[in-house]
């Protein structure tokens, strides 16, 4: 899973302190253009990738499309998660990609799945190791990135000494993973399915890693937006213009150009 839940719910309870403690004149002072719609996170590719990049990630492009249909425009820029869902929540932002209720709740969401995120262990090819509950990860060392959550289940196990940790940060967490343990530096680590399979393929690693078992904890992906009137209606503006790509195929083709396919097809 993408972040931690407790951080997350933790920066809305100061989020919405901030806005109790700011002047009301600031607070309401129209601080965005309703014709261009600004979306925001840490790259997490192929969601959301490089801010300036032919393949910026499916969700911006897939808000772009369906937004276009309305006559508004996206501008997407990449920050620090944190501040990302502090700016939404009191309204200098419209939107924070890959947002969902259960870290960011105060924020309006579409009724439509954007897709699902479901993590997986890795090792190299030569390990016959494979992840088959909690008990299994004792006397492994696990590459993690930090300041994600990765589900009560796994948090458990992984706070108990018999299971050795090794933590990442900054950018392209999955690649600095990679490396360690094509280093022998780790036994295994943990990545979303859809970002490592990316990231492997650029990284032309695809042949390199062996996929050890998937967490089995499926989230669904979705966009947050500012709790306000506008941000009810884009999420609802959202829905209609993903159906319509749907519809038209144009979904379909925004995806294959990340080597994806519809998760209404490849999801249960």
């Amino acid at each position: 899973m993408r972040r931690s839940v407790w951080k997350s719910i933790w920066l809305g309870c100061l989020a919405i302190l901030a806005v109790a403690v700011t002047p009301a004149k600031a607070v309401e002072k129209p601080l965005l253009d309703q014709d261009v719609i600004t979306l925001v996170a840490d790259e997490w590719c192929p969601y959301n990738c490089a801010e300036n990049a032919q393949m910026p990630g499916y969700l911006v492009e897939i808000a772009r499309a369906a937004f276009a249909f309305k006559g508004r425009k996206v501008e997407y820029k990449v920050m620090p998660w944190s501040r990302a869902l502090k700016l939404v929540n009191i309204n200098y932002i419209h939107g924070a990609l890959g947002a969902v209720p259960e870290e960011a709740p105060y924020l309006h969401y579409p009724r439509l799945s954007l897709g699902f995120s479901e993590d997986v262990f890795l090792t190299q090819k030569a390990n016959n190791w494979r992840f088959e509950g909690p008990r299994s990860l004792l006397g492994m060392h696990i590459g993690l990135t930090k300041d994600y959550f990765y589900g009560e289940m796994l948090e458990t196990v992984f706070r108990r000494p018999q299971v050795r940790l090794t933590y990442v940060g900054g950018e392209n967490t999955q690649n600095q993973l990679t490396l360690l343990l094509m280093a022998d530096q780790i036994d295994a680590f943990i990545e979303d399915t859809n970002v490592i399979r990316h990231a492997a393929r650029q990284m032309g690693m695809e042949k390199e890693l062996r996929w050890a078992g998937q967490s089995g904890e499926q989230v669904s992906i979705s966009i947050g937006f500012q709790p306000t009137a506008l941000g009810k209606q884009l999420s609802q503006e959202l829905d209609e213009g993903l159906e319509r790509l749907r519809e038209s195929g144009e979904l379909a083709r925004i995806l294959k150009r990340y080597g994806l396919k519809d998760w209404q097809k490849t999801w249960p």
